[in-house]
């Protein structure tokens, strides 16, 4: 059996007929022996001539081998395309929009039967599309922490309206990680990064354990009522190990 195994191609300087002559590839045309993108070389172009047949053009091999090379161009030098409306889009698709890339989650577009256009960010997109990495999308799924159940990082802005945060009215970073039923988010303050809570669902996000905040070092007083140290040994009685943060009391 052949050796099927990629290789690595070696790079297109430009694309096919950058500077030749060609004629644009139209989706369908009327005109006789021109091709076309939904019908390629028409029956005509197989034909003898005596028989009426047509020559296939020089300039239509140009413009469709352009027009493929043009995109493996783009694709080489790292290019992502942009959400298009017009575009249907199955999963594990990946596009950019307002600053962000999102992962397609589920199959979406105006010909999509029961999905139809969802603009990634936008209300109502959560079960379509996630975000990958960029910019979060400020509130993505509102201001109620148990609708982002969805892997990724958001971004949920000051506001009186906030429900089921661990601090109302502050916004902050919410970080979610989602595996089946299994959810855990973790939110940091946006006034202060030293405050972080987590909680967790075991059941897709119908019931949560209460937030609860990590303590840090900025939690613990370093007066005369407390000390912090690492340790180089452990006190009399304790359990841990060297290099252990301890906290001692006077």
């Amino acid at each position: 059996m052949a050796n099927t195994i990629p290789v690595k191609p070696s790079v297109l300087e430009a694309p096919f007929a950058n500077n030749g002559e060609r004629q644009t590839v139209l989706r369908s045309t009327d005109v006789a022996g021109r091709a076309s993108l939904d019908v390629g070389f028409p029956a005509e172009c197989s034909l003898a001539l005596e028989q009426g047949g047509i020559p296939p053009s020089r300039i239509d091999f140009n413009g469709i081998f352009n027009m493929i090379t043009v995109w493996l161009h783009y694709l080489q030098s790292g290019g992502m395309f942009a959400y298009n409306q017009t575009v249907n889009y199955v999963t594990p698709g990946m596009v950019f929009h307002n600053g962000t890339v999102y992962l397609c989650i589920k199959d979406n577009g105006p010909q999509v039967s029961g999905a139809g256009i969802k603009i990634p960010g936008a209300s109502g997109s959560e079960t379509y599309w996630k975000i990958g990495f960029g910019n979060p999308t400020v509130n993505q799924y509102g201001n109620n922490a148990n609708a982002y159940i969805t892997s990724g990082v958001y971004f949920v802005a000051d506001t009186s309206a906030t429900t089921n945060f661990p601090v109302p009215g502050t916004g902050g970073f919410l970080t979610v990680a989602a595996n089946g039923n299994n959810i855990s988010q973790s939110f940091v303050l946006r006034t202060d990064a030293t405050k972080t809570y987590v909680r967790a669902s075991i059941n897709g996000g119908t019931a949560w354990t209460a937030w609860t905040k990590i303590l840090t070092t900025a939690d613990v007083r370093g007066d005369a009522y407390c000390q912090r140290y690492i340790s180089t040994a452990l006190p009399d009685n304790a359990i841990g190990q060297d290099n252990d943060l301890w906290i001692v009391w006077r």
